[in-house]
């Protein structure tokens, strides 16, 4: 029987499911977006995640955020590099758009793709509708919508990725 040895590089590989909204752009900033689609994201949280992906080059990013519906992957890099996002070419792809709860959605995209759960880690404002289901309820990190990430986020983060 022959079997293909996955390179090492694809057998470390994590991914954060990210949101934006309480994540990287914060509530009193949303009013500002909403009357400029091109604002930037938060500068601490965002510059947070950057350096967090740049000391980690095999976590990449999978967009979980109500920010997806109706934009294809590159429009999503063009988001993030237009708000000064280093790391925009990390975002390798999104979550579906079914009509389900975000932890469905998380669960369906880590089967459909083979990932291990064990690899995952979810960044989102809002995370009952994630918690709920016992598989995730150690993967999600729940960001206030006043702060985002925060160094304290990064420091759980890098706990649930080793």
């Amino acid at each position: 029987m022959n079997t293909v040895k996955k390179p090492k590089s694809i057998l470390k590989t994590r991914f954060i499911f990210l949101d934006i909204d309480g994540v990287l752009s914060l509530q009193k900033e949303w009013k500002t977006r909403l009357k400029d689609l091109r604002a930037p994201f938060n500068e601490d949280c965002s510059n947070l995640l950057d350096e967090f992906l740049t000391e980690n080059p095999n976590v990449n990013l999978v967009i979980s955020s109500a920010w997806r519906v109706a934009k294809t992957t590159k429009q999503l890099h063009n988001i993030f590099k237009t708000r000064k996002f280093k790391n925009h070419n990390r975002i390798i792809d999104k979550t579906e758009s079914l009509d389900s709860t975000r932890g469905w959605q998380i669960l369906k995209y880590c089967q459909d793709n083979e990932i291990n759960l064990k690899h995952i880690v979810i960044l989102d404002d809002e995370i009952k509708d994630i918690i709920c289901f016992s598989k995730l309820k150690t993967k999600a990190i729940e960001c206030n919508t006043k702060d985002g990430i925060t160094s304290k986020t990064i420091l759980e983060l890098k706990e649930k990725l080793k």
